[in-house]
């Protein structure tokens, strides 16, 4: 996504649009997530954010398989599974 700074209150949302923006123009998403803090910050502010890449995650995973199967993740194939998981691993890392 490059070096964007963004709110807390906003980054849900945002990296949410932008992973479905990048899919819908090129059929590929990010390859992972990059998380930097400047200075120090609270663990609550860290904890805060990574369930916002969580969400947004969780959220994108729903409009891919939506969008590919007419299902939610959890209700196709386990071979459809698999191939989601290979072709956006941005969606299932868990160390941003």
């Amino acid at each position: 996504m490059g070096r964007d700074t963004l709110s807390l209150d906003h980054l849900a949302a945002e990296l949410q649009n932008r992973l479905w923006k990048n899919y819908m123009g090129t059929g590929k998403m990010y390859d992972s997530i990059h998380l930097q803090f400047t200075g120090e910050v609270v663990m609550e502010i860290r904890g805060s954010a990574m369930d916002a890449i969580r969400e947004a995650q969780k959220k994108t995973l729903i409009s891919i398989c939506l969008e590919k199967h007419k299902k939610l993740f959890e209700d196709i194939t386990g071979r459809q599974q698999d191939k989601i998981r290979k072709q956006f691993p941005v969606l299932f890392q868990q160390k941003y």
